[in-house]
């Protein structure tokens, strides 16, 4: 008997030892690494949430029998790490609810409270998205506890909606995106995610889609500048391009350089036999013939256009001096076969008037001489602020204009060049520029089923934004586009000196742009 009472006292002792011990711990109750005791906000339409937690006490769950919405897995465990998953009804009220309990673990209490949103509601987190260059799927997470739909405007083609997919309860929009072939990226901003509130009213959420270009599309295959790579031709006003025999030609305002046109290397000085007159113009029609001349003041001189044809120079057009009321005329353009049919323009200084000479059977059949939409408000006397062009071998079709500041620095199109007056000029694109650009240089090409304009952003200061290659979708005049923009980092030394060419292969379109007085040159590939 006195046994059994001695070992009763022992285990007794032991007993109060230990729970002496016990009440001399803290009690706490820590979150779990990524969990928190308040939760983002849970959608109307419900969910569950997981609390996980650690304690070095017993718990248990006080106030879970009135919560209402919400239900618990759990409502009591042991001393470690504990987890909690409270079950969401889905709200159908047009109110925000909130429901505490709290976890109490030895002497520590903590809340935890639960929010949830009311109900007509469509939540997407996010609006906007980015696709990749290559297309496929955009998924869009959507809570949302009314129906809802997802509009697409009929001039996005391509962005579709594609079957929808659902995870617990969110659903998940996904829009189809297409590969992008064109030479700029896009954005669509008319997508919108629609339903209708408690009250009838239209909950309209805004969606934006951006998808880059495809770097497979747009490759700038080679830059030179004139200090370093083509020492050989002096950066002079003004400066001219064009292709003869294979090879980009660079003229001067007194020579011919010729360079290669698939990777920019320095050729040769180029004689062209018979040319008694400085190459300030200079130009290629369709057939790969040469046009020169020198600017000429329409005061004092005819203005002479000559082609060259590889071995003989030939005067193709004249302009009798004292016809213009203005400076001097220049910067060349033409579209066509010279030999055959083509159309020929210059532009006067100030940029006042163009003069158009229509070639058919290599003959000049008829000149027009009309003014262009602008006069520039400096007093401006020379031909680089401005050029005209041809838009095909029809004077009939039309002719485009830009120029330097102001209201110029927008593309003009006429489509009855006989008849022009400085007011029936039609603005076609604003280039967007915020000044100090200088526009003096036009090539048209066609290149599979459309129309492109490529124009030569120059500086007229240092610090504008050039140099810059700019090429627009002409195929409908009512309806210009962007098609691609390019900014190139150039060292400015003087203005007006700039020039661009398009070239369409089977391979691809390409873009040359050179620009002397910012020492720069480049060759663009655009597939």
């Amino acid at each position: 008997m006195k046994k059994i009472f001695f070992l009763f006292i022992i285990a007794l002792a032991a007993t109060v030892a230990c729970t002496k011990k016990d009440l001399l711990e803290v009690a706490y109750i820590n979150a779990a690494e990524g969990s928190t005791f308040t939760p983002a906000e849970v959608s109307a339409l419900g969910d569950e949430v997981t609390i996980s937690f650690s304690t070095n006490y017993q718990w248990q769950i006080r106030g879970w029998s009135t919560l209402g919405f919400c239900s618990l897995d759990a409502t009591k465990g042991e001393a470690g790490n504990g987890t909690i998953t409270v079950k969401v009804e889905p709200n159908a009220t047009d109110e925000v609810r909130t429901a505490e309990f709290d976890i109490l673990a030895g002497a520590a209490v903590q809340t935890v409270t639960i929010t949830q949103t009311e109900t007509n509601a469509i939540d997407i987190g996010t609006t906007s998205y980015n696709a990749p260059a290559d297309g496929g799927l955009v998924e869009i997470a959507v809570s949302a506890n009314i129906e809802y739909t997802v509009n697409i405007p009929s001039e996005i083609t391509w962005i579709r909606e594609a079957t929808r997919s659902k995870a617990m309860v969110n659903s998940y929009v996904n829009l189809e995106v297409d590969p992008n072939s064109g030479w700029l990226g896009r954005s669509a901003s008319g997508i919108t995610v629609t339903g209708k509130d408690i009250e009838g009213n239209d909950i309209t959420i805004p969606i934006t889609v951006s998808q880059e270009a495809n770097p497979d599309y747009v490759s700038v295959l080679w830059t030179k500048t004139f200090k370093t790579d083509w020492i050989s031709i002096a950066a002079t006003i003004p400066t001219h391009i064009a292709m003869y025999d294979g090879n980009l030609y660079v003229a001067n305002a007194s020579e011919v350089h010729s360079v290669g046109a698939d990777d920019g290397s320095y050729g040769a000085r180029v004689t062209v036999n018979g040319l008694t007159v400085a190459p300030q113009s200079m130009a290629n029609d369709d057939a790969g013939n040469l046009i020169f001349a020198a600017n000429a003041s329409c005061a004092s001189e005819d203005f002479v256009v000559y082609s060259y044809d590889g071995s003989t120079v030939t005067e193709l057009a004249r302009y009798g001096a004292g016809n213009l009321y203005t400076g001097t005329l220049g910067n060349l353009r033409v579209i066509g076969d010279i030999s055959g049919k083509a159309v020929v323009t210059a532009v006067a200084s100030g940029v006042n008037y163009f003069v158009a000479w229509q070639i058919e059977g290599g003959k000049v059949t008829s000149t027009v001489a009309k003014p262009t939409p602008y006069t520039s408000p400096y007093g401006i006397s020379d031909v680089v602020y401005g050029v005209v062009s041809p838009v095909s071998d029809d004077l009939a079709d039309g002719l485009v204009f830009i120029g330097y500041a102001g209201s110029p620095y927008v593309l003009y199109y006429n489509d009855d060049p006989a008849n022009a007056t400085k007011e029936n000029w039609t603005a076609t694109y604003d280039t967007g520029t915020g000044g100090n650009e200088n526009f003096n240089s036009i090539s048209i090409a066609e290149y599979k089923g459309k129309r492109y304009c490529a124009i030569g952003q120059d500086g007229h200061f240092s610090w504008s934004s050039a140099p810059k290659a700019i090429l627009l979708d002409i195929s409908d005049f009512s309806n210009v586009t962007l098609a691609y923009e390019g900014s190139f980092t150039g060292t400015f030394g003087f203005v007006g000196a700039n020039d661009v060419k398009l070239v369409p292969d089977e391979d691809a379109l390409k873009f040359y742009l050179v620009n002397a007085g910012y020492d720069f040159a480049t060759c663009i590939a655009l597939k």
